[in-house]
């Protein structure tokens, strides 16, 4: 019936599909197409119908799979008995090859969809994707592409599986299923329940009537009159509504909207708490594939009378769902962030703070790309009115896993700085009296709102600003807050703990464990008021045993002794802190400390509260001794005393845990004995874990043998939209069209907003256009047999028309032997067209002759994809559709085509130059900010016999584990590589190895995961291609544009790019060996190579301008060629690569050089000759090394 009613739909819509006659007028197609508007909605809603049994289709094949899999566990059970089946008892191989039998279909279950093996429809579907409209082209389009994705569908569809094992589980299923049904149904008839604001509308507009005048009241009046107008139709309209679903009990709409609103906010409530409790990851799961967190979305969009305070309240539960929907789960995190804009502007800006809390909470790749206007909305928000939970959302984005994100943390203090007074909310010199008597009044309150909480949120936010030693927020900071406002608070004697916890805190990571040495901080005197202080309060807790202030004694036993270490660890101490002269304080401050962690109520308690006192104690005796500070001997008795029973207390308290294990084990076992445990729960749980790991294996073991059969069909999809005239019987109608205008007409479709919107399909596309002009695809023999399969079924006719009429004409000679991409027909096919199938993978490209690289490259330019690539780069698209726009472009450039060349020039040498310029001029800085933005610094790591020095970038901080190790700012990077001779100065392994303590480099992870840096190498390469074979006029292009009012110097950024990603920026040229690793090599290569195609021909601007210009692009490049890349020593053969590169880059900026000067600055840095010949003798030997090792 399916394949009847496909082939009926062909049959009406494309009568002469299969006519030999004349191919109409295409102008009065289209405006046939325009003005039977009918024709299109009805194939619009036939293509969604189709699209629909797909979806029923995958549905099937997923629950034959589970059938399948079913009959193989529960035989498994059988043969077990009593014991639990183990998941790897399971045959895997034995399921899927039973499902192959079942995914292709069989007699009685057909997955065809029009009993011609798909390609009646995929006929029908080629033509429609030719239409004008680009609405229906754009579904046509969609069929298109998922027809030859089933096999990558059922495996996406299969990992998103949920199985329902425990009685739990189901329960919790109909559940959510009964609750959306009936909130989805409310939510489509919401415009009949939610009170509108159509009344305080007409009184204002009365009210402003009345005071322009009297002719501004009568049209008011009107207006007024014709509004009750349409509100008497909307009632009788709802009325009608209410008498149509009065049969249907679920759907009937009371009178009373009371219901209604009560109906939602129940349901909320219900899928609230589902999600509210600790271990609630599988609910999450199950909402999220149940899209229940779409429903409330749309339930958001519904416009309603701010009045309205049950509407409110509706909307508050809807946010409370969304935020228990993302706690903790990285996925919905995600999910959730697609809608963010509709979050944004939800109207209650405190609640949607709240949710996009839990959104960004420990989620790294969304607090990373945090964008300013997002930040600002929150700033402003606080400038209307003060709420501690907008602080508490510019903290969360901040930090993660305990680790700063840096990009954040500059783009929250930039904003935080340029605010007002409403948002820094300080009390120094005169507001200090405000503060104490908040002090008084608010402690304890728990209020948003409240000017202290306020104030102390403040100052956690710009703590959190600077920790991981953040420089451009760590001066920003002081000038906000200086050290001796701190002191003055923290020591005042009206100061409560909780503001000293934040005040300390502040002190720690802004002044004391921070990247800049502030010497403030370790010579003034009143630093030693603030120790005065920290002595006083400790003695304090120690005197009441713990048992007074909690949060006096949490500000004691965390906070000081974290500061405290920083401090007296800093190198600043010895140089500058004056011990001897407040000898009395410090000695007390110690006495104080030691009488603290001999307490009862410490030695009592956890090693997280111990360690830092004990290490503090330590450190402050280490002190005295070096100092020659006399100790009392009360104190050096109670050092003494601890550090000796130091050993024996680790001892006992592992001793005690060996004795509890011990304990624990035999009263287990008696346990064991006495106590009947219930088996069969036990069983149950474990017979649903393992049903579940035995799923995860189907995945993972389907997704492993489908791969290759994966690739396969999108060969033959690739196949298809390069030729699809081959699908239809030649001389007809529909060859002639889809030979002439189907590609043409599918690059014109891409320019609409309908296409450019969906970026899913605008990838796929641009995917598939760079396929047709890549090798073909290295299968293995199941991908070979079903790619035949599929060329078999749809091309056969094709070939065996092409066998009984060969063509006579020799094939064309190859221009370039890497460019050819098909190998040459064997025309005398006989019984099987398809037998030389191993030999020609892209049988379906072929015509009466051989095609190469640059066939298919002019062939895709003359159906203006170049124009196409132009206009998605300028319209500043997503990083995603960016790469593969860059990509396309590359591949369509390969080997130096200049047709393609022209046709670019000819485009760029318009209007459309300066958008797509300065569109690449933003991806480069885009790249640099990036770059540095990723705090890198150095660790010195001491490991057996050697050194090793390590290269740290910001998202390295969190996984890298330094035991012994040391973070160095940069100056002391700088100290630090100078004076070691084997990084500084270019010396042999030997030496190196025979060198006592040698620094071995060790290149750290890098950015280049990031979606700046990943464009950067193809952005590169097609500039490169831009200037092929000696471009004059493209070369001079990029580097002045003389039509544009605003011209952009590509030559001078590229130059920069290199200067920032090799370092020198950061750390000079003394450091280059440091920064160039296994994963940037190639994006430096790259650059090289860009830079001297630049220059190649010659082109003496773009040579002067790179051998003049400041950003020592000169430098880099004889640097590259005379330093040892240390960070290199295990891929000697990139390190050799980009020696070459420099060096073919270097003669490229001197080629025909007449300018005496700037040759002279290059041989000047060059150095002597003798200098160029030893480095070439060491790569010499350093090549027949690695060859007779190999």
């Amino acid at each position: 019936a399916l394949g009847q009613l496909v082939g009926a739909s062909a049959a009406h819509f494309f009568p002469h599909m299969d006519s030999t006659e004349e191919e109409c007028d295409p102008k009065k197609e289209m405006s046939a197409e325009k003005l039977d508007s009918s024709v299109v909605n009805t194939k619009i809603k036939i293509l969604e119908i189709l699209h629909f049994i797909m979806d029923v289709r995958l549905d099937l094949r997923i629950t034959n799979l589970l059938v399948i899999y079913k009959k193989d566990f529960l035989s498994l059970m059988d043969k077990s008995k009593d014991k639990v089946p183990d998941p790897a008892e399971i045959c895997l191989k034995t399921i899927l090859e039973n499902f192959d039998l079942t995914f292709v279909g069989s007699d009685e279950v057909s997955m065809d969809l029009d009993d011609k093996q798909g390609k009646q429809l995929l006929r029908v579907l080629l033509q429609l994707s030719m239409v004008s409209n680009p609405q229906l082209a754009s579904k046509a389009l969609k069929l298109i592409i998922r027809y030859f994705s089933q096999r990558d569908e059922m495996v996406k569809g299969f990992t998103q599986v949920q199985l329902l094992v425990s009685k739990k589980e189901k329960e919790n299923y109909q559940k959510i299923r009964n609750n959306l049904e009936k909130l989805k149904g409310l939510v489509d008839e919401a415009e009949l329940w939610v009170q509108k604001s159509e009344d305080l509308q007409e009184k204002k507009l009365v009210r402003r009537s009345s005071r322009a005048g009297p002719e501004a009241e009568l049209v008011a009046s009107i207006a007024v009159a014709v509004s009750h107008i349409e509100k008497d139709t909307k009632k009788k309209s709802k009325q009608r509504a209410t008498r149509v679903h009065s049969d249907t009990e679920e759907k009937t709409v009371s009178k009373d909207p009371t219901v209604q609103y009560n109906q939602v906010l129940k349901i909320l409530i219900i899928l609230t708490e589902m999600c509210s409790h600790d271990e609630c990851s599988q609910e999450q799961r199950l909402l999220r594939n149940m899209k229940a967190h779409q429903v409330v979305l749309d339930l958001l969009e519904v416009p309603y009378d701010k009045a309205d305070t049950k509407m409110s309240e509706i909307m508050q539960q809807a946010h409370k769902f969304l935020q228990n929907f993302c706690r903790g789960n990285d996925k919905n995190q995600v999910l959730l962030h697609r809608s963010l804009n509709l979050l944004l502007q939800s109207g209650n800006h405190v609640v949607e703070a709240v949710t996009l809390t839990e959104m960004f909470r420990d989620n790294y790749a969304l607090c990373s790309k945090i964008q300013e206007s997002e930040i600002q909305h929150f700033i402003q928000c606080i400038e209307k009115g003060r709420d501690v939970r907008y602080l508490q959302f510019l903290q969360t984005i901040m930090k993660v896993d305990e680790q700063p994100v840096k990009r954040a943390q500059d783009l929250v203090m930039t904003e935080i700085a340029n605010s007002g007074d409403e948002v820094l909310l300080f009390y120094n010199d005169q507001q200090f009296p405000q503060l104490l008597e908040l002090m008084k009044t608010e402690r304890g309150i728990d209020l948003p709102t409240s000017n202290l909480l306020y104030h102390l949120n403040l100052l956690r936010l710009l703590t959190i600003c600077t920790e991981g030693k953040n420089v451009n927020t760590e001066m920003r900071c002081h000038s906000l807050l200086p050290l001796d406002e701190i002191v003055k608070i923290v020591t005042h004697q009206e100061c409560i703990p909780e503001v000293k916890q934040y005040y300390i805190d502040f002190l720690l990571h802004c002044y004391v464990d921070a990247e800049v040495d502030n010497k403030e901080t370790f010579t003034k005197e009143f630093m030693w008021d603030l120790f005065q202080n920290m002595s006083e309060d400790i003695h304090h807790v120690y005197r009441e045993n713990g048992e007074g202030d909690e949060e006096l004694t949490k500000y004691v036993t965390i906070n000081l002794p974290r500061c405290l270490i920083s401090y007296f660890s800093s190198k600043m101490v010895i140089s500058f802190i004056k011990i001897p002269g407040h000898q009395e304080i410090f000695c007390q401050l110690l006495e104080n400390l030691v009488r603290l962690l001999r307490s009862k109520f410490i030695d009592s308690s956890s090693e997280e509260l111990k360690s830092p006192l004990e290490k503090c104690i330590k450190l402050m005796h280490g002190i005295c001794k070096n100092e020659g500070i006399v100790i009392p001997g009360n104190i050096e008795d109670e050092v003494h005393a601890h550090t000796s029973t130091d050993a024996a207390r680790k001892k006992a308290i592992l001793w005690r845990k060996m004795a509890k294990n011990k304990q624990s084990s035999v009263f287990q076992s008696k346990e064991d004995t006495v106590i009947n445990i219930n088996r069969s729960q036990q069983q149950m749980d474990e017979m649903n874990r393992n049903v579940i790991e035995g799923v995860q294996a189907i995945v993972s073991e389907l997704t492993d043998c489908w791969k290759d059969l994966i690739i396969a069909e999108r060969s033959v999809l690739v196949n298809v939209l390069h030729r699809p005239e081959a699908l239809f019987t030649r001389a007809t109608k529909a060859f002639k069209r889809t030979s002439t205008r189907f590609l043409k007409r599918i690059i014109n479709h891409m320019e609409n907003e309908i296409y450019l919107n969906d970026e899913d399909l605008t990838v796929c596309m641009l995917t598939y256009f760079r396929e047709m002009m890549e090798p073909p695809p290295k299968l293995s023999d199941e991908g070979k047999k079903l790619r035949k399969l599929l060329l078999q079924t749809f091309f056969s006719n094709y070939l065996l028309e092409q066998n009984r009429s060969p063509s006579t004409q020799s094939p064309k000679k190859l221009k370039r032997k890497r460019t050819k991409i098909i190998q040459p027909l064997q025309l005398v096919l006989r019984e099987d067209p398809l037998v030389h199938i191993e030999n020609d993978p892209l049988l379906v490209c072929l015509g009466d002759k051989d095609l190469t690289l640059e066939d298919v490259q002019c062939g895709l330019n003359s159906c203006n994809l170049t124009s196409l690539i132009v206009n998605i780069i300028m319209k500043s698209p997503q990083y995603q559709v960016m790469i593969e726009a860059v990509q396309l472009a590359v591949t369509l450039l390969d080997g130096g085509n200049v047709y393609v060349q022209r046709s670019l020039w000819k485009i760029l040498n318009h209007s459309k130059s300066e958008d797509f310029f300065k569109e690449i001029y933003d991806r480069f800085r885009d790249a640099q900010k990036e770059i540095k933005h990723s705090s890198t610094g150095l660790v010195i790591m001491e490991t057996e016999g050697s050194t090793n020095l390590i290269v740290v970038q910001d998202n390295a901080r969190k996984s890298t584990s330094a035991p012994h190790g040391t973070a160095l700012d940069i100056n002391e990077q700088l100290s630090l590589v100078a004076s070691s001779s084997s990084i500084s100065t270019r010396t042999s392994r030997l030496d190196s190895k025979s060198a006592a303590g040698p620094i071995n480099v060790i290149a750290g992870q890098n950015l280049m995961g990031t979606p700046e840096l990943k464009l950067m190498e193809p952005l590169l390469r097609l500039l490169q291609l831009f200037c092929e074979n000696h471009n004059t006029d493209m070369q001079n292009y990029l580097h002045h544009q003389k039509k544009s009012k605003s011209s952009y110097n590509l030559v001078l950024e590229t130059l920069q790019f290199l200067d920032c990603i090799c370092g020198i920026t950061t750390g000079g040229l003394v450091l280059l060996s440091l920064y160039i690793h296994s994963e940037n090599v190639c994006l430096i290569d790259q650059c090289l190579t860009t830079l001297a195609e630049y220059c190649q021909g010659p082109c003496h601007e773009n040579q002067r301008c790179i051998a003049s210009n400041e950003s020592s692009g000169i430098d880099i490049i004889v640097s590259l060629i005379q330093t040892e890349l240390t960070a290199l020593e295990d891929h000697q053969e990139l390190a050799m690569k980009i020696k070459s590169t420099a060096s073919q880059t270097l003669l490229a900026v001197m080629e025909s050089h007449q300018d005496l000067d700037i040759i002279e600055r290059i041989i000047m840095k060059i150095g002597s000759p003798e200098q160029l010949v030893s480095i070439c003798r060491d790569l010499y030997k350093s090549g027949e090394k690695e060859k007779v090792e190999g």
